[in-house]
C-alpha cells in the first residue's frame, strides 16, 4: 500500500457508532439499575399496608405454625418432631418444662414469646402500626349489617359472672350482637365485591367489663374456604375484617368507658389448633378429665409455656391485637387466661389485669410446671365409680403394661362376659329382657317418650367406613348409598314420666346413626344418652328415675331403631362408633394405639383387632363405649344366639377415634383380620 493511501486513511474521522450506542443505552441501563436497587431495598424493608388496605391479624409465620400443629394433632407422641426454643428467650436451667407440650405445641410457645416480646412489651415490627380509622359508619361502609338485642341470660355463664361482678346484670345492660358481612363492599383493590358471609356473634356486658364471643367466622376464613389463593385474600375482604377491630367498634358504641374492658371470653371453641391445646391441658392438669367445670378451671400467666401457647392460638389473636392497638385506652395490662369445659363446649376467658390490681380468678400456673392437686373423678364426672376415679387419676406412662393403668376395665370386661353375656347365651340370665318394640318409638301409637325421629334414606357412608364394609360380603351393597339410612333421634320434647305420672322437660339426648340392613350394621356418629346428660346437669342419682323417659338406654334405643329397618333382627352383627370422646374410652384407645402402633394416627389399613382373650378386648368391653354391646348381647341373646365377640379399633385422622364390634355367629368367619398377639 502506497504512502499516500495510508496517509488518507489516517485523515478519516473516527467511527462514532460505539459512542452513540452507549449514549442510547445509558438511560436503559440506569432504569434497570434503579429497578434492581428498589426491588432489593423493598425486599429488605417490606412496605407496611396503607390505611386503605385490609389488615390481617395473622402473618405467614403464624399461619405456618398453625399448619405444623394441625399436622401433629394426630400424632401426640411427637416422635418425628423436636422443639427448637427461640434463642432470643433463654431459659433458666431450674425451670421444669413439659416436654410433651413442647413436642406438640412448641411453635405456638415460640409464637407466643414473639407476640409477648414484639407486641405487648416493645411494640416493634408490624405491631408498631397504628389502628385503622373506619370513620363514622364502620360497619355500613364495609358491607356489614348489625343486629343488636337485649339478652336475658348468656348461656351457662352465671358462675363466671358471679366471680366477676357478683351476679347477672340487668337484662337491659346485656347485649347480644350479631355482625354479618352480607352486603356488597369496596376496598383498595376492587369495587362492588360480593359479601364474604362472615359472622361475628357475641354477648357484650359493659357493667361486668366482659365480652363473650360465641361465633367467630372471619372474612379471611370464608374467602379462603371459597378457594381464593392465600396471596390474593387481601384483595377480596373488606377493610374492616378482623375480629379485634369489629369487637372494638361494637364495644365503644355500647359503653362510654371503653377502657373498662377487662374480660374477653370465647365459647364453643372448635378450631383444630385451639381445641387440641385446650384438650391436652385439661387432660393433663385435671386428672385426665375432658369435662372441667368452672369450679375446677385452670388459669395460666404469660410467664408460662401454656399461657404463651394459648396466646398464639387462632382464638386468642384478637386478644393480642386488642391489647396492642387499643393500648391508648386500655393502658398496660397483665393478661392471664383461664380454660374450662362445662360439657361439649371448650371455653377460654382472658383477663386483662390493670397495674397494681389482683386477678379476679384463682392463682395461676406459672413458669415452673407443676400439676395441681389431684381432683377426684367423681367431682368432675359423677357417672364414674370410685374405682374408675382411682385408676384414671393414676399417673402412668404409655410404656407401662395396659393392666397397670386399666386393670379395673379389664376386670370389668371379664365380669361382663362371665357373669352377664355367657349366662344369657346359656339361657340363665338374671336380667329380664325389655319388652319394648319398634312401635314404641315410631308411628302414631308410639309411646309418649319425647323422642323426635328423622330419617334420611340414601345418605352415603363416610369413606373410612366404606373401606371397612368392603370386607363384608353383604357390605359391598351397603357401601352404596341406596342401601343406607341415616337416622337422627333427638330427645327434644316434653314427655310423661311413668314413675311420677307428670310431664317432664326433655333431656336433650341425641343419637345419630347409620343403619345398614343388608350388612347387619349400626354406626353411631353421635351418642349422648339422656342419663349421661342429666348427670352433667347435676341431677342426683335418686331423682334420675323421675326425669328419664321410658326408653332411654343406648342399647334399647338403637335396638329399636334396628328392628324398624330389618324384619330379621337376628341378622344384626356389627356395632360401630366414631368420634369417640368419652373421657374414659378416649385415653384407653390412645394408650392401645401408642403401645401397638407408636402413634394414635392408625388408619383402617393398620387397624387393631382383639378378641375377649386379650386384655385390650376385655378393657374395651368394660369401657363406657362397650356397655351398649354388653346389654344388646344380654337382652337380645334369644334373638341373636351365641356369638364370638371381637373388636377392631382405628383412627383415620385427627380425633376421629373409631371402634367396630364384630359379633360373629357360630359357624361364620370373622372378616376384619387376625386378632393381635397377646
Amino acid at each position: 500500500m502506497s504512502f499516500s493511501r495510508a496517509k488518507s486513511r489516517l485523515r478519516r474521522p473516527p467511527d462514532k457508532r460505539p459512542a452513540l450506542l452507549c449514549y442510547r443505552l445509558a438511560p436503559l441501563v440506569l432504569f434497570v439499575s434503579s429497578i434492581l436497587f428498589l426491588s432489593r431495598h423493598l425486599a429488605l424493608n417490606p412496605k407496611e399496608p396503607s390505611s386503605s388496605e385490609p389488615f390481617l391479624e395473622v402473618d405467614a409465620t403464624t399461619e405456618s405454625c398453625y399448619k405444623s400443629v394441625r399436622s401433629l394433632t394426630s400424632s401426640p407422641s411427637g416422635q418425628d418432631h423436636t422443639f427448637d426454643p427461640s434463642p432470643t428467650f433463654p431459659r433458666s436451667k431450674h425451670v421444669k418444662r413439659d416436654q410433651a407440650l413442647l413436642r406438640r405445641f412448641g411453635c405456638l410457645v415460640n409464637e407466643g414469646e414473639r407476640f409477648l416480646e414484639e407486641g405487648l412489651v416493645h411494640a416493634t415490627g408490624r405491631f408498631s402500626n397504628s389502628p385503622q380509622d373506619f370513620g363514622n359508619h364502620p360497619f355500613r361502609d364495609n358491607g356489614w349489617s348489625e343486629d343488636t338485642a337485649n339478652d336475658p341470660n348468656p348461656w351457662e355463664w352465671d358462675e363466671v359472672l358471679d366471680s366477676i361482678s357478683g351476679g347477672m346484670p340487668p337484662m337491659e345492660q346485656i347485649f347480644h350482637v350479631r355482625l354479618s358481612q352480607d352486603q356488597l363492599f369496596n376496598n383498595a383493590y376492587h369495587r362492588n365485591l360480593p359479601n364474604t358471609g362472615a359472622e361475628y356473634v357475641g354477648h357484650y356486658i359493659p357493667p361486668s367489663s366482659l365480652i363473650i364471643m360465641t361465633d367467630t367466622y372471619s372474612p379471611r376464613y370464608w374467602v379462603g374456604r371459597h378457594g381464593v389463593a392465600e396471596d390474593q385474600i387481601v384483595e377480596h375482604i373488606p377493610r374492616l375484617n378482623t375480629l379485634s377491630d369489629a369487637v372494638w367498634q361494637v364495644w365503644i358504641r355500647l359503653t362510654d368507658q371503653p377502657g373498662s374492658l377487662r374480660y374477653y371470653a370465647v365459647e364453643n371453641i372448635f378450631n383444630e389448633v385451639t381445641a387440641a391445646l385446650i384438650d391436652y391441658l385439661l387432660l393433663r392438669d385435671r386428672s385426665r378429665a375432658s369435662i372441667v367445670t368452672w369450679e375446677h378451671r385452670v388459669t395460666y400467666g404469660l410467664d408460662s409455656d401454656e399461657g404463651k401457647a394459648l396466646l398464639a392460638t387462632p382464638n386468642s389473636i384478637a386478644v393480642l391485637w386488642l391489647l396492642v392497638h387499643r393500648r391508648d385506652m386500655l393502658g398496660r395490662r397483665d393478661p392471664r387466661v383461664t380454660i374450662f369445659n362445662p360439657g361439649m363446649s371448650r371455653r377460654m376467658i382472658w383477663e386483662f389485669i390493670p397495674p397494681g390490681q389482683q386477678s379476679t380468678f384463682d392463682d395461676y400456673r406459672a413458669a415452673n410446671f407443676s400439676r395441681p392437686g389431684r381432683l377426684g373423678r367423681r367431682d368432675l364426672n359423677s357417672d364414674l365409680s370410685p374405682s374408675m376415679s382411682k385408676a384414671i387419676s393414676k399417673e402412668t406412662s404409655v410404656d407401662e403394661p395396659l393392666g397397670q393403668r386399666w386393670g379395673y376395665l379389664i376386670e370389668k370386661g371379664k365380669n361382663h362376659w362371665e357373669q352377664g353375656i355367657l349366662p344369657a347365651f346359656e339361657g340363665r340370665s338374671p336380667c329380664p329382657t325389655p319388652q319394648w318394640t319398634e312401635r314404641d318409638l315410631v308411628g302414631d301409637d308410639a309411646l309418649d317418650t319425647g323422642w323426635a325421629w328423622k330419617d334420611e334414606p340414601g345418605k352415603d357412608l363416610p369413606a373410612h367406613w366404606k373401606n371397612a364394609f368392603e370386607l363384608i360380603p353383604e357390605g359391598n351393597q351397603a357401601g352404596q348409598n341406596q342401601e343406607t339410612s341415616f337416622v337422627s333421634l333427638d330427645h327434644n320434647g316434653a314427655f310423661t314420666n311413668t314413675q311420677c305420672s307428670t310431664e317432664v322437660p326433655p333431656t336433650l339426648g341425641q343419637y345419630y346413626t347409620y343403619i345398614l340392613p343388608n350388612a347387619g350394621a349400626i354406626i353411631t356418629t353421635v351418642a349422648y344418652s339422656p342419663e349421661s346428660l342429666l348427670r352433667e346437669y347435676g341431677v342426683p342419682p335418686q331423682d334420675m328415675p323421675t326425669r328419664l323417659p321410658a326408653v332411654h338406654r343406648t342399647s334399647d334405643v338403637l335396638w329399636l331403631v334396628w328392628q324398624s329397618y330389618q324384619y330379621q333382627p337376628s341378622r344384626f352383627r356389627y356395632f360401630a362408633a366414631e368420634d369417640i370422646l368419652n373421657p374414659v374410652t378416649k385415653p384407653l384407645l390412645d394408650d392401645i394405639f401408642l403401645a401397638r402402633r407408636g402413634t394414635i394416627n392408625v388408619p383402617w389399613s393398620r387397624r387393631l383387632t382383639f378378641d375377649l382373650r386379650s386384655d385390650e378386648g376385655k378393657a374395651l368391653l368394660g369401657s363406657p363405649n362397650g356397655s351398649a354391646v354388653v346389654w344388646v348381647l344380654i337382652h337380645r341373646a334369644a334373638v341373636l344366639g351365641w356369638r364370638e365377640v371381637r373388636v377392631s379399633v382405628f383412627n383415620p385422622g385427627g380425633n376421629m377415634r373409631c371402634m367396630i364390634w364384630d359379633l360373629v355367629p357360630i359357624g361364620k368367619r370373622a372378616v376384619f383380620g387376625e386378632v393381635e398377639g397377646r
